[in-house]
């Protein structure tokens, strides 16, 4: 059985990319939809770095539970920056990405990723809560599109 989940797992993720979805719960919102699409990229990537963990390791359940709530967070914030962040819902994200990155130290320390692959999740993960950050400063949020350089 784990031998096939792994053949799916990597018909699944060869080459990964996101088909262009026409739903958007951010409407003009482009700040917002960006850090969403960016919590989906790093989503997957979680769920890569655990694709070869044992169904019965925790450790591996937590970050895909994680990968879950990161989604669920980033999308409750989809009327926070329209009307400027709501600091309760902007704090739980910014709690969840630091507990995130947590797990993905956990799975470096355990040996079931490098520290290269941890650390650049790591990077992503902080990118995604300045960016977030970055975005509820502005009234613009709706408008303005933030680059990397920003």
């Amino acid at each position: 059985m784990d031998s096939e989940r792994n053949m799916k797992d990597n018909e699944r993720t060869s080459g990964v990319v996101f088909p262009s979805v026409r739903s958007n719960p951010f409407g003009s919102n482009v700040s917002g939809d960006k850090a969403y699409r960016r919590a989906e990229r790093i989503a997957a990537a979680l769920y890569i770095l655990t694709k070869y963990m044992s169904d019965n390791e925790p450790l591996r359940t937590h970050v895909r539970e994680a990968a879950h709530a990161l989604l669920r967070d980033i999308m409750q914030l989809r009327v926070g920056f329209r009307v400027g962040a709501d600091a309760a819902e902007t704090s739980r994200l910014h709690a969840r990405v630091r507990e995130t990155i947590s797990l993905v130290q956990l799975l470096s320390v355990g040996g079931y990723v490098s520290k290269e692959n941890a650390d650049m999740v790591t990077r992503a993960l902080e990118e995604l809560s300045q960016f977030v950050d970055a975005a509820g400063a502005t009234a613009l949020a709706e408008r303005t599109t933030f680059t990397r350089e920003d």
